[in-house]
C-alpha cells in the first residue's frame, strides 16, 4: 500500500509519450546543465547523478545512460500533463504531478500498479491487471479455486511499446542495469531500468524476461 517515489525507472512513461507525441528516438537533446524557473519564483536544477554532462545525445542513448537532465527537457517539451495521463492510462493509480521533476519519479508510486504498468512494454503495448492469488488447493493438493486470467488491454500503440523495451534492453545490456544483467544466464533476453531517490532513500529496479515482469524496491518503512 506504500507510495514511494520511484526515481528513473519513471523514464520510460516520459520515453514513451514523446514516441507518442511524434519524437523520434534518435532526436538529439543537449545534456547540459539546465535553470528552469518555477510559478513560485524559484528555479529547479535538475543535476545528473554523476554529475557529468555528455553533450549532445539521442534520446535513445540518454534513458539508456539514465540522463536526468535530457528527461526533464522531454517531459517539458511534451508536456508533464500528458506524461501524467499516459501514466494513469497504463495504471500507475497514484497521481503524478504536472511538475518538471516528476520526470525523474518524484512523484510517489505503489509498487505492485508499477510493475503491472511495465506490462505495456513487455506486452508491446497491453497491460495485465496482477492477480493476488491464481489458485487455491486443498489438503490433498486438489485445485478448489483457480482464478480466471487477466485480461490484456490496449494502452500503447505496439510500435512505442516495442521500442521503449528494447532501449531497456540496452539499459540493462550497457546501462544502469548491468547488475541485473549479470545475476540472469546469458540464454536469456532481459530489459529493465533502475531508479533512486535522493540519497539512496528508495531503490528501484523494474525489469523484465519473455517471461515475467517483475519488481524491487529497497528502502525503509519509515523513510
Amino acid at each position: 500500500q506504500a507510495l514511494r517515489q520511484p526515481g528513473s525507472s519513471f523514464k520510460p512513461f516520459v520515453y514513451a509519450k514523446a514516441l507518442e507525441s511524434g519524437v523520434a528516438s534518435s532526436a538529439v537533446i543537449p545534456d547540459t546543465a539546465i535553470s528552469i524557473p518555477l510559478e513560485d519564483g524559484t528555479t529547479y536544477e535538475p543535476r545528473n547523478v554523476d554529475t557529468v554532462y555528455m553533450g549532445p545525445i539521442t534520446m535513445r542513448e540518454s534513458l539508456v545512460k539514465s540522463r536526468n537532465t535530457v528527461a526533464v527537457q522531454v517531459g517539458m517539451l511534451i508536456g508533464m500533463d500528458s506524461v501524467a495521463a499516459l501514466a494513469a492510462r497504463v495504471g500507475v493509480d497514484a497521481p503524478v504531478a504536472p511538475f518538471p521533476s516528476s520526470a525523474l519519479g518524484a512523484s510517489a508510486v505503489n509498487l505492485l500498479d508499477f510493475v503491472a504498468a511495465y506490462t505495456a512494454f513487455a506486452n508491446l503495448g497491453q497491460v495485465v491487471e496482477p492477480r493476488l492469488i491464481a489458485r487455491i488447493e486443498d489438503a490433498n493438493g486438489r485445485v478448489v479455486y483457480t482464478a480466471p486470467p487477466s485480461t490484456p488491454r490496449q494502452v500503447l500503440d505496439p510500435r512505442v511499446a516495442f521500442i521503449v523495451r528494447d532501449v531497456l534492453r540496452e539499459a540493462a545490456e550497457r546501462g544502469t542495469g548491468g547488475g541485473a544483467r549479470r545475476q540472469v544466464p546469458a540464454v536469456v533476453p532481459i530489459a529493465g531500468k533502475t531508479g533512486t531517490s535522493n540519497d539512496n532513500v528508495d531503490v528501484w529496479f523494474v525489469g523484465m524476461t519473455p517471461d515475467l515482469v517483475g519488481g524491487v524496491w529497497l528502502g525503509f518503512d519509515r523513510p
